[in-house]
């Protein structure tokens, strides 16, 4: 009977050692930084949906000096190769990171390593706490022994053994050894063209993302049991000065057809009030601290670069060098963004003068100002974008279900 007992025990621990020695190796999700065999797992097909466990799990372990944080826009824009960056750079920014998750990663990492700065890309809808967050942040992510438990699962052997057999993302999307994730000129080939991408991400930010459904309404403040999501920002300004750590802040410079869709989203207010909370927020925090406010840069609005022109429908060879769509700039628009932010003067290029403004409480009110005097240029000039959007606007309107269409505060 001992003898029976014994071989289930050898028996079932071969197999769970099998098990996870062969979702090791495959590393569907690329965290255990397994042996690549050509032919087998070198091409990741699973890692484009599942990037976050990619991240938090896998890259965010690695050692690095600076990290890069916020949503997909820094996920493809801001390359951690970037020489003002330093060698050990990673880029864990991920598609609809809330505010609550980049809290999370920032203070995972800071409680496991000594991180010198940080790069946070801000994005307005991701301080909305009626926006849902993403069914795959989930906390045993950040567990020490999350990347083990993930071997013995059963999703990720079914992983494994598509990424054998499919040997190719379905979306297309890899990544830089440092996570930047990148996305090619034959992708926008392939969906239609610039302005064909840009009117499928308009959409989605109409339908979902800006005013979710079935509130479709846009809130700062309201009580759900969790800390409100820019107070998780907050919380970042507060540590980061105890800490110590560099924080560079920047909003995004997506094309200004994303201004014109928030505002047809009549979101504009609630926009500009954003500002003002992340403004005010950053200074009272620095007062607490005894210590100068972190630079927060604005590089949204109508400037040379978010004007830059986009081709007609249905022109799937002229690329455009700034923007994919009109939501995710380009490592080239992020290198001019790293540039300003760290005063970078690099020998091939020149970062423009009106791209990007250091916001403090006394500019504030004529910045903004200045951006609606740009908006009002912009809309004369490109009658034929704004209608697009516009009615594109009233068609979402038209399907969309909401129990509620107020913003609140």
């Amino acid at each position: 009977m001992r003898n029976h007992l014994l071989q289930i025990f050898v028996f079932t621990l071969i197999a769970f050692i099998s098990f996870a020695g062969f979702n090791w190796l495959i590393d569907p999700y690329e965290i255990w930084n397994s042996p690549k065999i050509s032919g087998v797992n070198t091409a990741k097909s699973e890692l484009a949906i599942h990037e976050r466990i990619y991240k938090t799990v896998g890259l965010a372990r690695h050692p690095a000096d600076t990290i890069i944080l916020g949503t997909s826009r820094s996920d493809i824009g801001l390359n951690p190769e970037h020489p003002a960056l330093g060698k050990n750079a990673i880029n864990l920014a991920i598609s609809a990171q809330p505010n609550r998750e980049t809290h999370r990663i920032f203070d995972a990492l800071n409680d496991r390593q000594n991180i010198n700065a940080v790069v946070i890309g801000l994005d307005f809808f991701v301080s909305n706490n009626l926006l849902p967050e993403p069914t795959d942040f989930v906390a045993e992510n950040f567990l020490p022994d999350r990347s083990w438990k993930l071997a013995l699962s059963g999703s990720i052997l079914m992983d494994s053994i598509r990424t054998i057999l499919k040997r190719k993302s379905l979306l297309g999307d890899t990544w830089s050894e440092h996570g930047l994730r990148l996305w090619s000129n034959q992708q926008i080939k392939d969906a239609g063209g610039h302005r064909k991408v840009m009117q499928l991400s308009e959409n989605g930010y109409l339908s979902s993302l800006y005013l979710p459904v079935p509130s479709c309404s846009y809130d700062f403040s309201l009580n759900t049991g969790k800390l409100p999501q820019l107070e998780e920002i907050r919380a970042i300004f507060a540590r980061a000065h105890r800490d110590h750590i560099t924080l560079k802040l920047l909003i995004s410079p997506s094309h200004a057809r994303q201004w014109e869709t928030l505002a047809a989203a009549d979101l504009w207010n609630k926009w500009e009030e954003w500002k003002h909370r992340l403004v005010k927020m950053n200074e009272e925090e620095a007062q607490l601290a005894g210590e100068p406010a972190f630079p927060l840069w604005d590089f949204s609005g109508y400037h040379s670069v978010a004007t830059e022109t986009v081709p007609v429908l249905g022109d799937t060879k002229t690329m455009m060098h700034w923007y994919f769509d009109s939501s995710h700039y380009t490592p080239a628009a992020g290198d001019l963004v790293l540039d300003r932010i760290f005063n970078y003067h690099s020998p091939v290029r020149t970062v423009p003068d009106d791209f990007g403004v250091l916001l403090t409480s006394q500019n504030l009110e004529a910045h903004l100002a200045h951006i609606r005097t740009d908006r009002e240029h912009y809309r004369l000039t490109h009658p034929e974008d704004i209608a697009e959007i516009e009615t594109l606007a009233r068609e979402v309107a038209k399907t969309k279900r909401c129990l509620s269409a107020t913003i609140t505060n």
